[in-house]
């Protein structure tokens, strides 16, 4: 079965270890394990071991600003499921106060393309994404919650019964 590939992107107002950028470190454990429990994850560069290559930055992102990035690059079973974990939980917390953390970026930071089974999704490739995404906007190969596809490359409405069903497994 096919996967969404995921990847997030945000540029600190300062660097890290600054105090301004503090209560966004301290919830990066948290949104972590958030995701890492959430119903649909898959997994993500950097978890126990997973090395999906190395990092390429976006050739839109000035090297000046390299050392304040942040990112996450994550495998998801469906979009609901992301979309499920990043508007709830910790993390919807923490995208309530990006404006304090992250400078503001006029286009999308995330981007998000289905992935084959067996076939491993690089950071060059994401970042390779990204930059579609920004220079000819959404397209079945890289798109975003706004304008999503489906796997077989047609335009898809994101399944809100679904999304609540994924925040509420009890009900």
């Amino acid at each position: 079965m096919a996967k969404l590939a995921f990847l997030t992107f945000g540029i600190l107002k300062k660097p890290w270890g600054d105090p301004t950028v503090a209560g966004f470190v301290e919830r990066v454990p948290g949104n972590f394990a958030a995701a890492e429990a959430s119903p649909g994850f898959v997994g993500r560069s950097g978890l126990g071991g997973m090395d999906w290559g190395e990092y390429v930055y976006p050739a839109f992102l000035p090297a000046e600003m390299h050392d304040r990035l942040v990112r996450t690059f994550s495998l998801w079973e469906s979009l609901e499921s992301v979309y499920a974990f990043a508007y709830s939980s910790n993390h919807a917390e923490s995208l309530r106060h990006r404006r304090e953390w992250m400078v503001e970026y006029p286009l999308s930071t995330y981007v998000a393309w289905w992935v084959s089974d067996g076939h491993q999704p690089t950071w060059a490739e994401s970042s390779a994404r990204l930059e579609q995404l920004h220079l000819q906007g959404a397209t079945p190969s890289a798109f975003d919650f706004k304008t999503p596809f489906g796997y077989d490359g047609a335009a898809y409405a994101l399944d809100r019964a679904q999304v609540k069903a994924l925040l509420n497994p009890i009900a």
